[in-house]
């Protein structure tokens, strides 16, 4: 005891404050006082501004005070009376109202299916004859160009391998008189022999010899070759 009032004694004199003074300012023990959160304040400010809408728009708008205006419909027919329904009328609605079902021995044919004329194969087919005659004219003139262009072809490739082969001829020797002779690559050729197929001599004439192949002449003179 004498120690612990010796040192409150001392912290007296220190100028440090008590423990118990603290104490005595404020209550230790208190709850601490709870801050309810912004969220939740926010939250019921906007629930009371739709409430408030709401009750403005009831009061206002179509609310519980609307009021309806009564309909009553005032018709009275032009001779004073009701018109009788036709006969036959409810009992044709009756009998739409009626599902039918009919029976699948009575159906001849499907009926979701369009119905197309049967051919058979025996049957020909009917032609006047135009489109056929039109397709083998049309196939006839291509026949025909296709030869021109064949025989054109080698007409032209005949030309050149006789041109070629009088071109290969050597004329080493030219003898006129009634009969002239000419000697080619060794060989004596007179007017009409023909040194290879189809090129006929027709001509000997001074130091000239003249062929012909289809109509088409070609000619060789000496000294052409060497």
């Amino acid at each position: 005891m004498n120690d612990l009032g010796g040192t409150q004694n001392d912290q007296q004199h220190s100028g440090v404050p008590l423990l118990a003074d603290f104490a005595a300012e404020a209550d230790l023990t208190a709850a601490p006082k709870k801050q309810v959160p912004r969220r939740v304040v926010v939250g019921g400010l906007v629930l009371v501004g739709a409430a408030v809408g709401i009750g403005a728009m009831r009061l206002f708008g179509v609310g519980a005070s609307s009021v309806l205006a009564a309909i009553t419909v005032d018709y009275t027919p032009s001779d004073g009376s009701i018109q009788p329904v036709p006969e036959g009328v409810m009992e044709e609605l009756d009998r739409s109202r009626v599902a039918l079902q009919v029976p699948a021995d009575s159906l001849t044919r499907d009926p979701f299916l369009l119905e197309a004329p049967e051919v058979t194969p025996d049957e020909p087919l009917v032609d006047d004859g135009s489109r056929a005659a039109r397709l083998a004219a049309e196939r006839a003139r291509r026949e025909a160009q296709e030869r021109e262009q064949l025989e054109r072809e080698a007409r032209e490739q005949r030309f050149a391998d006789a041109r070629a082969a009088v071109d290969s001829m050597t004329l080493q020797g030219v003898m006129g008189g009634p009969i002239p002779l000419a000697r080619i690559d060794g060989s004596i050729v007179r007017i009409g022999d023909e040194p290879t197929a189809g090129v006929r001599c027709v001509a000997i004439s001074g130091r000239t010899v003249t062929f012909e192949f289809e109509g088409q002449r070609f000619s060789i003179s000496m000294g052409d070759n060497e």
